[in-house]
């Protein structure tokens, strides 16, 4: 857990030049195990993501207005 904030720091610095490139992260969050595995790191998707995909960014039908 300490590791990945490491990593989530990193990912924040200032500097843009000085923040790991992609490929380095995904080789991080391997290495944790913090992604649940390899093939959810290197696509950046879970279920519960495509699951909230599903869902409208904003309610849908009529909203009365006073």
């Amino acid at each position: 857990m300490v590791e990945m904030l490491r990593l989530a720091m990193d990912c924040t610095v200032s500097v843009p030049n000085q923040r790991p490139a992609m490929p380095e992260i995904v080789a991080r969050i391997e290495e944790l195990g913090g992604a649940g595995s390899a093939s959810t790191a290197r696509s950046g998707r879970s279920a519960s993501m495509d699951e909230a995909d599903n869902r409208p960014l904003r309610p849908t039908g009529s909203i009365r207005q006073s």
